[in-house]
């Protein structure tokens, strides 16, 4: 048995392990950046809150939808009303906190909606993305908000 030629196997075989696992580690990170890049400057729609499928109301001015900045802030559309507020996100985390809402009177579907809309934004405490769908989550797990990707910048 040739014990040098065995060593330089192993050492080889450990060396190509460890860049494997280097490699994979990247790539991992390269999905979160293009999810991060997804997430971030991309108009999205409002398609269900609180397992709700959303549809154009009668009267209803534009879509029910938000943009996230790149640095923190939010701007939105409830359906009747604007919105702007703050963002955090770590990973796969992601909470909203809506400051200001411009104060235009609706009809009460619409004026309902907003405020389930709103409501449903400040309970989000994580986020997956899955093509051009974007799901918020509770911290309990419960989906409360899916929205589709309409628009990139």
């Amino acid at each position: 048995m040739n014990i040098p030629g065995l060593m330089r196997n192993r050492r080889f075989a450990v060396l190509l392990f460890l860049m494997m696992v280097l490699v994979s580690g990247c790539s991992r990170q390269m999905v979160r950046t293009e999810k991060v890049k997804a997430l971030i400057g991309t108009t999205w729609r409002a398609a269900e809150i609180n397992g709700v499928r959303v549809v154009f109301l009668p009267r209803q001015q534009l879509d029910i939808a938000l943009v996230l900045y790149r640095q923190g802030h939010i701007r939105g559309y409830t359906g009747c009303n604007s919105f702007m507020g703050r963002y955090s996100r770590n990973v796969d985390l992601l909470s909203f906190t809506p400051e200001e809402r411009t104060d235009m009177r609706c009809s009460p579907e619409i004026m309902a909606r907003e405020r389930e809309f709103i409501k449903a934004l400040r309970e989000v405490s994580r986020y997956e993305i899955s093509g051009s769908i974007l799901k918020l989550f509770s911290k309990d797990g419960r989906k409360v908000v899916e929205l589709i990707a309409v628009r990139a910048y």
